[in-house]
C-alpha cells in the first residue's frame, strides 16, 4: 500500500472514491455486447448451437425478436428475446436493422 497511498489524496473522502475508482477499474466490468434489433422472417427457424452443426437448440418464430450480436458467411449470431435462446440461424430465417460486425 506503500505507493498506493503515495497517489491517493489525502482527504478522507477523496481517497474512499480514489480506491473505489481504482478497484472498479482493476476489475476490468465489461459492458454488454451491442446488438441490432431484428426478427425471424419464418415460423419455426432453427437456432443452432454452431454455424449449422451440434444440434439444433430452439426454435424462432415471426414476432418474437432478435438481438442480432454479429454474423459469420451466412450465419447470424443472435438471441431469440421471447426464449432467451442464443445461437446462430442462417440469414434466410432472420432479419435486422442495421449492421452488424463479423464474429
Amino acid at each position: 500500500m506503500g505507493k498506493l497511498r503515495a497517489i491517493l489524496p489525502s482527504k478522507p473522502g477523496l481517497k474512499a472514491l480514489a480506491v473505489g475508482l481504482i478497484a472498479v477499474a482493476s476489475i476490468g466490468v465489461a459492458g454488454p455486447a451491442i446488438a441490432n434489433s431484428g426478427d425471424y422472417s419464418v415460423n419455426g427457424a432453427r437456432i443452432w448451437r454452431g454455424l449449422g452443426t451440434g444440434g439444433p437448440l430452439g426454435l424462432g418464430y415471426i414476432g418474437q425478436g432478435a438481438d442480432v450480436y454479429c454474423w459469420n458467411g451466412e450465419w447470424n449470431y443472435h438471441r431469440n428475446r421471447t426464449t432467451g435462446v442464443t445461437g446462430y440461424s442462417h440469414d434466410s430465417v432472420i432479419w435486422w436493422d442495421g449492421g452488424i460486425p463479423h464474429c
